[in-house]
């Protein structure tokens, strides 16, 4: 079974589904569900969340601690966020933000949220990592200069092949 899942689209967007996959000798169909899954399919638990409707580093819920940073980063209502009236905003080549969980005995672990990236310049990216253990991180999105048309895109990212740990980072 295929499933596609259309998550947090705002009113009066277009949605366009590219399904390049044909099967060998079968009939098949592609269906769009309401809410999450299928019918019957459990609903995803929520472990930890941030809107940054704090305006600050410490808002939020579900982590161990609060977002450490350097460099270029903050919380700022400036560029129009996706929803609400701030977001996180890491500039430059300095601009770094993590935080960690617990997610220890968690399953099936998937990093959900909205991002866009701005003003890049040909070679420029900027990543989202993980981390079991605080230390040797794993990049698991880049985003680089053809990314850069400021307009916000909801990421899925499945991380369910790591180890979770009772401190796992997001950065």
């Amino acid at each position: 079974h295929y499933f596609i899942t259309i998550d947090n689209v705002k009113a009066n967007t277009n949605i366009r589904v590219n399904w390049p996959f044909t099967p060998a000798n079968n009939d098949w169909k592609v269906a769009i569900y309401t809410g999450l899954g299928p019918p019957g399919a459990p609903s995803p638990t929520i472990i930890a969340t941030d809107n940054f409707e704090s305006g600050n580093f410490s808002g939020g819920s579900g982590w161990l601690a609060i977002w450490s940073t350097s460099g270029l980063a903050s919380i700022t209502s400036l560029g129009s966020p996706q929803q609400g009236t701030y977001h996180m905003l890491l500039e430059s080549a300095t601009g770094h933000a993590q935080r960690n969980l617990n997610l220890s005995g968690k399953t099936n672990v998937r990093v959900q949220f909205w991002a866009k990236a701005v003003n890049f310049n040909p070679g420029d990216n900027a990543t989202l990592s993980v981390s079991p253990d605080g230390i040797g991180f794993t990049v698991v999105r880049t985003w680089t200069s053809d990314d850069a048309d400021g307009i916000y895109r909801f990421e899925d990212i499945d991380i369910s092949s790591f180890s979770m740990t009772s401190n796992f980072y997001i950065a």
